[in-house]
């Protein structure tokens, strides 16, 4: 029962996420298919559920305090907002990790559970965990993509300006985000 729960958490979030233009609507969706993994590693142990639990909170408060400095509610919003590169790294960072592409922080506990997933002869919810996955990756990358290729740059009109202290924020946790699974294979030693 708690198998099938899993599943169509991450099947719904995917499906959810398809077709929605709103920010905060693609983070919802994000959660309910992070919470078939959190799940997953309840079946595990309760330390990896805490794990996951904190590294996902660490990477979601991250993009909701960017969105907020922002002041971006929808995807189209991205392309008129006048960003730096460093802010437009910033958010490809972060949205990648939340995603769980491997260099980054938020792939370590999502490959802890498809390790298990496998050992324990879970190949089928493997298998559509990780493909459900890439399918949220492919939502994120294309936020990425409105933000740092289209430029309008007749319609910039819009200016905001944040102070060294939330930028020097952002980029400290960025890098902690870039550089995580370097420091998570520390757990390994």
């Amino acid at each position: 029962f708690l198998m099938m729960i899993m599943i169509i958490n991450v099947v719904i979030g995917v499906l959810g996420g398809i077709n929605q233009t709103s920010l905060r609507k693609l983070m919802a969706f994000s959660s309910i298919n992070n919470l078939g993994w959190m799940l997953t590693t309840l079946l595990i142990s309760e330390n990896l559920w805490m794990f996951y639990l904190i590294m996902y909170s660490f990477l979601i408060s991250i993009l909701c305090f960017l969105f907020y400095m922002l002041n971006a509610y929808f995807i189209n919003q991205l392309f008129f907002i006048n960003m730096n590169s460093i802010m437009k790294i910033s958010l490809m960072i972060n949205f990648l990790s939340l995603g769980g592409l491997p260099p980054f922080l938020g792939f370590f506990p999502k490959w802890i559970t498809i390790n298990f997933l496998i050992m324990n002869n879970f190949l089928l919810i493997s298998f559509i965990f990780i493909m459900m996955s890439l399918i949220m990756l492919f939502f994120y990358i294309r936020v990425i993509y409105s933000c740092i290729m289209f430029n309008y740059l007749k319609l910039k009109w819009f200016k905001f300006y944040l102070n060294n202290n939330s930028m020097s924020f952002i980029n400290f946790f960025s890098m902690i985000s870039l550089l995580g699974m370097i420091i998570s294979t520390f757990f390994f030693m």
